[in-house]
């Protein structure tokens, strides 16, 4: 035999064998199924948040459900949510599925404030964003509201806890104990108020007068009003530093008066009147009178303002006046034992620059986007949006300079990064958003350093869109809910430093249940939740097949691809 034909033979027989085998596994290959998919959204910088999500994510593979996660930055966070609210968008459309995040104060002032996430009148503009509504939860919270009688609240609120481990219409995952990282020289740090309430006010700096004080938050402020903003970082930056309320909570979440000095609730408990601060002034040097706070409630009254808080004003509030300019009265629709927490903790806008503005366009004011007025122990100087505020101490206070001369709330995103700084003394106290519970060994071993832990009572929670096609089945929910590594995240995620949560009321509060649980971590459970929810697992199964159909079949095909290719290279080679 030639060699020119044993090169030809040669050819063609490698074609053959080679395009067979490779037909084989593409014949096999198939996609990994799933019954369906949804996103997890998550601020960027918060890496406790993150890692949840991704425990999360690799445990529903396990039942059949992709989870994708989308981390963005807060501002377009808030922008999702709201248009989820309004528009009842998905993620596809720039809305949300799930959110995962940490309410500060779901328990924190009172039960009652459960419906700050789930009754329906809270809905768009307010925290329900995701659209959960049930008659009888928001009847018993409304019963509840008007009561005084401690055991007869805790019955219907216990009652409404059932209602909410029934129908999930959140995944409760953990309480933390929040670390707050800080320099050694860092004084008068509350380790319940941290900078909420007057928190900031004590601060100072040991061995010297004055001083400056940065302190780091993974998040930017998306405005500068917490009643828009609804963001912690927000809140922690000029909430209370710049900005003021009729009343405020102490260290034991207990009612104290901010702008008021004090007050009394009729027998009937319909009508509050408070006695305002003497000497409080504006930061612009106006002074503070009864006027700011009716211009303020009238711009909460109006829907059209879109402040967070409409719906409780609406619910509870009947009238309100000027007695005179240190005296202000409410008279409620209903007598409310949350009313202190839910109305007037609000904060107070100056009359004096918002008195003529429409009342839509507040949100949009130069106090809520370039510089807040208020009356608190700091005024705002600065603000670049994305990397700090900067406040000033405010030397008219009327309850005394604060300590410090300046503060700054910057933002760095990463919790490495905000560490070193912390290290070298670029910043002074790290947020607890950046759950450093691991760094807690280190953090003990550098005498330039401490740490103080915060028992946070609002609960991190996986919200649900009711609107997706899936999540609005409480079968779905149960199932997902029962997917998550609650023992696992807070041994390896918070580093210990939290309990696992099933609950909507943390267990320290007097209307805690310890029956009323959403599903805690079980696979098999979910599995039987999926059942329920109509998904079948031989969906998921692999499709049978026999030798032929799977090996024979793809073969003969490759082999038929390989005379094909084989025929062509002779035919190459034939020509001169």
């Amino acid at each position: 035999m030639s060699q020119k034909k044993l090169t030809l033979i040669t050819i063609l027989m490698i074609s053959i064998i080679l395009t067979s085998m490779l037909a084989v596994p593409i014949a096999g290959a198939e996609d990994e199924k799933y019954f369906f998919e949804f996103s997890i959204l998550v601020i960027s910088g918060f890496e406790s948040h993150r890692m949840m999500a991704e425990m999360i994510q690799n445990e529903l593979g396990q039942i059949g459900i992709k989870a994708s996660i989308e981390q963005v930055g807060f501002g377009v966070f808030m922008d999702r949510l709201n248009k989820a609210g309004s528009d009842q968008a998905l993620a596809v459309d720039d809305g949300f599925d799930t959110w995962l995040v940490q309410f500060g104060d779901s328990g924190e002032l009172d039960p009652d404030n459960m419906g700050t996430l789930f009754h329906s009148k809270n809905q768009h503009p307010g925290w329900n964003k995701g659209a959960f509504y049930n008659g009888q939860f928001d009847a018993i919270l409304d019963e509840a509201a008007v009561l005084s009688d401690m055991e007869d609240r805790k019955t219907l609120y216990s009652d409404a806890l059932h209602i909410l481990a029934e129908e999930v219409p959140s995944a409760t995952i953990a309480y933390l104990k929040d670390p707050w990282v800080m320099r050694s020289d860092v004084e008068g740090f509350d380790t319940v108020l941290g900078c909420y309430g007057l928190g900031a006010y004590t601060w100072s700096l040991s061995d010297q007068e004055g001083g400056t004080v940065q302190y780091a938050q993974p998040g930017s402020l998306p405005s500068l009003n917490p009643t828009f903003a609804g963001a912690g970082t927000t809140l922690r930056a000029v909430g209370h530093t710049v900005w003021e309320a009729l009343m405020d909570s102490d260290s034991n979440f207990n009612p104290v008066g901010e702008l008021a000095e004090s007050w009394t609730v009729s027998d009937d408990g319909l009508v509050w009147t408070f006695t305002l601060h003497d000497g409080v002034l504006w930061h612009d040097n106006e002074p503070f009178t009864t006027q700011d706070i009716i211009t303020t409630f009238d711009a909460i009254m109006d829907i059209d303002t879109a402040m967070s808080s409409y719906y409780d004003f609406d619910e509870l509030v009947d009238s309100y006046r000027a007695i005179d300019d240190k005296t202000f009265e409410v008279i409620l629709k209903i007598p409310s034992a949350a009313a202190w927490s839910k109305i007037f903790t609000q904060e107070i806008w100056p009359d004096h620059i918002m008195a003529d503005v429409p009342h839509m366009d507040w949100k949009s004011h130069p106090l809520n986007t370039q510089l807040c007025i208020g009356t608190g122990p700091f005024k705002m100087v600065e603000w670049q949006p994305e990397e700090y505020v900067k406040l000033e101490v405010n030397t008219e206070y009327y309850r005394g300079r604060a300590p410090l001369d300046t503060l700054y709330f910057v933002n760095i995103p990463d919790a490495a990064t905000a560490m070193a700084a912390l290290e070298k003394g670029d910043v002074h106290v790290l947020d607890t958003y950046y759950s450093l519970g691991n760094e807690v060994p280190q953090i003990e071993a550098n005498e330039d350093l401490k740490y103080v832990l915060r028992i946070n009572p609002g609960a991190v929670h996986l919200m649900f869109n009711l609107n997706h096609p899936m999540l609005g089945n409480k079968y779905v929910r149960k199932a997902i809910s029962a997917t998550i590594p609650r023992a696992d995240i807070v041994a390896n995620t918070l580093a210990g430093l939290g309990d696992e949560c099933t609950s909507f009321i943390h267990p320290l509060t007097w209307a805690y249940d310890s029956t009323a649980n959403v599903p805690s971590y079980d696979l098999e459970q979910a599995k039987a939740y999926m059942e329920l929810a109509g998904f079948k697992y031989e969906y998921l199964e692999p499709e049978p097949t026999i030798p032929v159909s799977s090996n024979l079949l793809p073969a003969v095909g490759g082999a038929v691809i390989g005379l094909i290719i084989g025929a062509l290279a002779i035919s190459f080679l034939k020509k001169p």
